[in-house]
Order: C-alpha cells, then structure tokens, then sequence
C-alpha cells in the first residue's frame, strides 16, 4: 500500500513541478480526489455490515 501511495504522490509532485501549480492548490487537488473515495469505502462497509 505505502509503495503505490508514494508512487502516487511521486507522480503528483512531477505533474504539479511540471505545470506549476502552488502547494495549496496541490492539497486541494488531492483532497478533492480521495475524499470522494474514502467516503465510497466507508459506504461499501457499512453495507457489508448491515
């Protein structure tokens, strides 16, 4: 797990260094992507439990 997320965050760094976007809008981005995400798997879980 830990290697794929540095990977990921690898890719981000070299995507966001190559078309110059500010740090904070680089948390954003990301925060954007896997909130939605976390809350999917929340979801699922909750289903599989009831």
């Amino acid at each position: 797990i830990f290697s794929d997320d540095k990977k990921e965050m690898d890719s981000i760094k070299e995507l966001t260094s190559r078309y110059d976007i500010p740090q904070e809008e680089h948390i954003l981005l990301r925060w954007m992507l896997e909130g939605p995400e976390e809350q999917v798997q929340k979801e699922m879980r909750n289903r599989m439990v009831e």
